[in-house]
Order: C-alpha cells, then sequence, then structure tokens
C-alpha cells in the first residue's frame, strides 16, 4: 500500500512540474460551428443508399438481374462527371408481360452525398378512362 501512494504522489509532482500533458481533442469536444464531413462517395452503390436514405418511397426499389423478364422495380446507374444520375423504376399492373404501370424518380448524386430529385414520371393505366395517362416528363432517355 506504501508503494501505491509513492506512486500517486510521484506522478502528482511530475504533472505539477511538467504541466499537464496535451490531450489530442475528442470529436465531440470539436469547437462549435465545426463539422465533421463524411467521407466522399466513391461507388454507385453509395449513391444509391443515400438517394433511398434521402427518398424512402425509394427503398423497395433494387436492380433487376441482368436480362430480367417480369421485373417490377430496377435502378439505373447513370454515370455523370459530377456524380450519378440515377432512374429508381418501379412498374405493377401484369408484369410478367411487361408491366402496365410505370413510376420513374429521376435522382442525382453528388459526391459529397448531396442528393436531389430533378423529376418523375408516371405512366398509369386509368380503368374510369380507358386510357394511359401521363404525369411529368421523362429524363436523360429513361424510358428510350
Amino acid at each position: 500500500m506504501h508503494l501505491g501512494l509513492v506512486a500517486l504522489v510521484c506522478v502528482m509532482i511530475l504533472t505539477t512540474a511538467c504541466g499537464a500533458l496535451p490531450i489530442s481533442p475528442s470529436p465531440a469536444a470539436q469547437p462549435a460551428g465545426t463539422t465533421t464531413s463524411a467521407p466522399p462517395l466513391t461507388q454507385a452503390d453509395e449513391a444509391i443508399a443515400a438517394a433511398q436514405a434521402t427518398f424512402p418511397e425509394l427503398r423497395p426499389i433494387t436492380k433487376a438481374p441482368p436480362r430480367a423478364i417480369g421485373a417490377s422495380t430496377n435502378i439505373t446507374v447513370l454515370d455523370d462527371p459530377g456524380g450519378w444520375r440515377l432512374v429508381f423504376w418501379q412498374g405493377s399492373g401484369d408484369c410478367p408481360a411487361g408491366c402496365i404501370n410505370h413510376h420513374y424518380w429521376y435522382v442525382v448524386v453528388q459526391p459529397n452525398g448531396a442528393v436531389s430529385l430533378a423529376g418523375e414520371y408516371v405512366r398509369e393505366f386509368s380503368a374510369a378512362k380507358n386510357t394511359i395517362e401521363e404525369r411529368g416528363q421523362p429524363l436523360w432517355g429513361v424510358p428510350r
């Protein structure tokens, strides 16, 4: 017990004589007004995740396997020098035959994680009018 007391006194003397040891600030101890930035996005899958986090209605939409027949969702990735242009598509109504109704969301994702909705395009069958109704406009050549 006597050795523990001696060690404690030595530490106290050294701390007092030399001053407090520098302590690197933890992230929580940053000055007010500073922000930590997320690492930049580098992969299309990261851009898709960022878009789905921003727009919850896009979460059920997944990429269709290559050459899939009867798919009812898909994500088209268009590389862009400033990030990614993503087209989320959801179909309904007889999708094994190609889907009757189509909803497209056009999303821009920048490498810094900024996400914006560029537009929407909807083609839906109206049973009451017995016709296809459209809202919005296609963008970026999708659909063709």
